[in-house]
């Protein structure tokens, strides 16, 4: 599969907080809460209506590297909360497992160690200022799959 590496200057530009561009509508009905955030385990996280799981946050000290699984407590993780690790300064790598769909907004905003983040090919979606000051973060790759993106602001 053929991927986009965005340099330093094309990643700063996405971390702006443009109007979101839209590539192709994408259902959102999945966001819906069917039950309250739970904390178990490592991650804290949500049950969705379609019996998936979201991660909305870390319940202990992460250090510098995290992966988001793509199964936990026996469920699919179909997506990463709005703000789930925003403000996480221990943050430097990111790895986010095959199967993960949606990256929500403000997701990773303000971690500001954040220098690597590894995307499957499974991601469609990535929210408004998902990124928004990861001064440390140099380059994020983003494959063809993705058909939402916030939008860059023009130079």
């Amino acid at each position: 599969m053929k991927k986009k590496v965005l340099p330093l200057i094309a990643v700063l530009s996405l971390l702006s907080s443009c109007a979101p561009f839209k590539v192709d509508p994408i259902s959102t009905s999945s966001s819906s809460v069917s039950s309250s955030e739970k904390e178990i385990s490592k991650f804290s996280y949500r049950i969705l209506e379609d019996d998936s799981i979201e991660i909305t946050g870390i319940n202990e000290e992460s250090g510098s590297m995290i992966t988001i699984p793509s199964l936990f407590e026996g469920r699919k993780v179909s997506s990463v909360a709005k703000a789930a690790f925003k403000n996480n300064k221990s943050l430097v790598t990111v790895k986010i497992e095959e199967g993960v769909t949606f990256i929500k907004e403000e997701c990773f905003s303000n971690c500001v160690n954040l220098k690597d983040v590894v995307l499957p090919n499974s991601v469609i979606s990535i929210g408004d200022r998902a990124f928004e000051s990861c001064s440390s973060l140099e380059a994020i790759n983003i494959t063809d799959n993705v058909t939402y993106i916030f939008n860059p602001c023009p130079t």
